[in-house]
């Protein structure tokens, strides 16, 4: 077999990299006869991609002259890291930067929160040429910061505005945070291409407008509706109390995932106070969450927060029996055995049930250690003895359960 020259070994170490065989890449690396720079970079990228920063970090250190694209490759690492000092720093430290270095550390700038504008502003205007990724990054910084005026303007810099899908959805989303909805029926009325992320864009946009009937209107004309669109809808017929409708977009949607479910349930859990004021019956919505769970288990394997919330939901109104069946069908029908939150959230249903008894029982019977939650949830609907002595003793620096405990007596 002919030997292997330095691409052969660095041809081979990107490809144990992409498939994420990083052990392997290790060894390859440790066994080749000589390097190059690209084969440092093929390590600091095998690991950055993989989230392993210190790995990255190790091997970028260990390059001896470090060139811009090395450079570049691990300030993405750093910006994906969220490291944003790390690569502020590191980007400043870089002797001969390039579109590409600018367009990276631009959007870690409009990815943080406390960053400055202004700094921005100069790596932004300082580039001998904008690229789309640049100009995305800067907008959606705008956006951030509210100065749509500033967005538009860079926007209305490219050429052929209306193909440039990714600093059009950038836009779209600028003006839909800040309330300017007939423009961004305009700008995507103008598009001549669209995609997934932009067809979300618009009924997210009205959504967080409490544009509900808009926001409907626009998810109807897509051509398909992914999961995104479904869910961002449903939570904004639920945080209005519209359950009838979120149920019904579930009911329609192709694509029924745990975050559609946990999103489905959340909504009843968080409405049964709701929905009697709203000429919904709560014994319908209870109805309704339990459908959705039975739909749930034929399709899906539940998890922790759908089983946490449906009990939850049932809890409002006193209907320990359901939440207990619910409790008990999770560790025998789909053999989960309940965590220390299941327990928590059961507690919480008998207390306010008002089967305290039952709910201490639960308490003591759990097989883990009790903490300051669990007593003082006993302990705000009625004070017994032990749950005052151990509500104190887990944690005594705690004011809430001298809080209950004070109130408890001036109540007697």
């Amino acid at each position: 077999m002919p030997e292997r020259d330095l691409v052969a070994w660095n041809s081979q170490l990107s490809a144990l990299g992409q498939a994420g065989h990083l052990q392997e890449a290790k060894d390859i690396f440790s066994n080749m006869p000589k390097f190059d720079a690209l084969s440092f970079t093929s390590m600091i990228q095998c690991f950055g991609q993989h989230g392993l920063l210190e790995d990255a970090k190790y091997f970028f250190l260990a390059l001896p002259h470090k060139d811009l694209v090395a450079c570049t490759v691990f300030l993405v690492v750093l910006v994906e890291s969220g490291c944003f000092h790390k690569a502020k720093n590191l980007f400043e430290s870089i002797e001969c930067i390039d579109v590409v270095s600018c367009a990276v550390i631009l959007s870690a700038y409009a990815d943080h929160n406390d960053s400055s504008i202004a700094e921005a502003e100069q790596i932004f205007y300082t580039m001998q040429r904008h690229n789309t990724f640049a100009c995305t990054a800067i907008l959606r910084l705008y956006s951030r910061q509210g100065q749509t005026h500033d967005a538009e303007a860079i926007y209305l810099g490219l050429p052929d505005q209306g193909e440039h899908l990714v600093p059009a959805t950038a836009l779209i989303t600028a003006y839909a945070c800040n309330g300017h909805l007939k423009k961004v029926q305009k700008l995507f009325d103008g598009m001549k291409e669209r995609n997934e992320v932009t067809w979300t864009a618009m009924p997210t946009g009205y959504v967080n407008n409490h544009r509900l009937e808009d926001a409907l209107w626009n998810f109807e004309k897509m051509p398909g509706h992914s999961e995104i669109p479904v869910i961002v809808l449903m939570s904004g017929y639920a945080r209005s109390g519209h359950m009838l409708f979120a149920k019904r977009i579930f009911d329609n949607s192709s694509e029924k995932s745990a975050i559609a479910f946990n999103a489905l349930l959340s909504g009843f859990s968080s409405n049964s106070q709701l929905l009697e004021a709203k000429t919904y019956s709560w014994i319908g919505a209870i109805s309704r969450a339990l459908d959705a769970f039975q739909t749930m288990v034929t399709t899906n394997t539940p998890d922790e927060a759908r089983l946490t919330a449906l009990p939850t939901s049932c809890a409002h109104k006193g209907t320990a029996a359901i939440a207990w069946d619910l409790f008990v069908s999770f560790q025998f029908d789909h053999s989960i055995k309940p965590s220390k939150q299941h327990y928590s959230c059961m507690i919480g249903v008998l207390v306010w049930s008002g089967y305290i008894q039952d709910a201490e029982n639960l308490l003591w019977e759990m097989p883990y250690y009790p903490d300051s939650m669990h007593w003082k949830c006993l302990l705000g609907a009625v004070v017994s003895g032990d749950a005052m002595k151990n509500a104190i003793s887990v944690e005594p620096s705690n004011s809430a359960a001298y809080v209950l405990i004070a109130n408890s007596h001036i109540v007697t």
